[in-house]
């Protein structure tokens, strides 16, 4: 491709409150469920990114913005 890029987007579709959602069946989802609902209260408390996935070590954070998205 010869040219640079000028637009890229992103969609998302069939979102859903957590409420509606199922429970999940077997107890490694249960796990896992919990583990992502604990890191979540802990960037809730702390900010953001305050504790992440280890799969995201060494690569470039984008932190939201009101106005677009910023790196870390």
């Amino acid at each position: 491709w010869p040219y640079s890029v000028r637009f890229a987007g992103v969609w998302i579709s069939l979102l859903t409150r957590k409420k509606y959602l199922p429970r999940p069946l077997f107890l490694n989802d249960q796990k896992q469920e919990r583990i992502l609902q604990t890191m979540d209260q802990i960037n809730k408390t702390y900010g953001d990114y305050t504790i992440y996935p280890a799969t995201l070590i060494n690569q470039t954070i984008i932190r939201p913005e009101v106005n677009g998205y910023t790196k870390l």
